[in-house]
C-alpha cells in the first residue's frame, strides 16, 4: 500500500504544479492518503499518462507494476519493475519504488524467490547509491540484502539508518 501511494505523490504533484491546480512542494512532506480511497482506474490513467513524461517515466512505470501487483497479476508486475531497472537515467524514487514492490513478489526461500530477492537488491543499490538519505529506500536495501544472502558491511549500515529514521 505504501509503494503505490509513494509513487503517486510525486506524479501528481508535478501534474498539479503544471496545471497551475496546486503548489510545486516536496511531494513527500504531504500526508499520507488513505490508500482504499485509490481508483485503480485514474491511477493507471494517471501513470500512463506520465510515462511519456521524461521526467517521470521510471516512477510511472514502477507505479504501473505496482497497479499491477495488487491486481494479482504478478507476470504484468515483474515485466513494468524490470522496465524500471533497465532504465539507465531511472530515478532513485523510481527504483526504490520498483525494487521494494520486486522484493515483495519474493516471500519465500525458493530458488526463484532469492533471484527476485537478488534482482531487487541490484535496483535498491542503484537507489541508494543516487539517494543515500531516503530512509524507507535504506530499509529496502537492507531487507533486499538479507532475502538475497548478500548481507555486507554497507547493508547493515542501511538498516541501522533506516531503523534510526523511522
Amino acid at each position: 500500500r505504501y509503494l503505490v501511494t509513494r509513487a503517486i505523490r510525486p506524479v501528481k504533484a508535478r501534474r498539479d504544479a503544471a496545471s497551475g491546480e496546486g503548489e510545486d512542494i516536496d511531494s513527500d512532506l504531504l500526508p499520507a492518503e488513505d490508500e482504499e480511497d485509490v481508483d485503480a482506474g485514474a491511477t493507471r490513467a494517471l501513470f500512463e499518462a506520465e510515462r511519456g513524461a521524461e521526467a517521470e517515466a521510471g516512477l510511472a512505470t514502477a507505479g504501473l507494476g505496482l497497479l499491477e501487483q495488487r491486481a494479482g497479476r504478478e507476470a504484468e508486475a515483474l515485466k513494468r519493475f524490470r522496465a524500471v531497472a533497465a532504465m539507465p537515467d531511472a530515478s532513485a524514487l523510481a527504483l526504490a519504488v520498483a525494487g521494494g514492490g520486486l522484493l515483495t513478489q519474493a516471500v519465500s526461500e525458493t530458488e526463484r524467490d532469492r533471484a527476485l530477492a537478488a534482482e531487487a537488491h541490484a535496483m535498491l543499490e542503484r537507489s541508494v547509491a543516487l539517494d543515500s538519505a531516503d530512509a524507507v529506500a535504506l530499509g529496502w536495501y537492507g531487507r533486499a540484502a538479507l532475502a538475497a544472502d548478500r548481507l555486507s558491511p554497507r547493508a547493515l549500515r542501511a538498516l541501522e539508518a533506516a531503523a534510526e529514521a523511522m
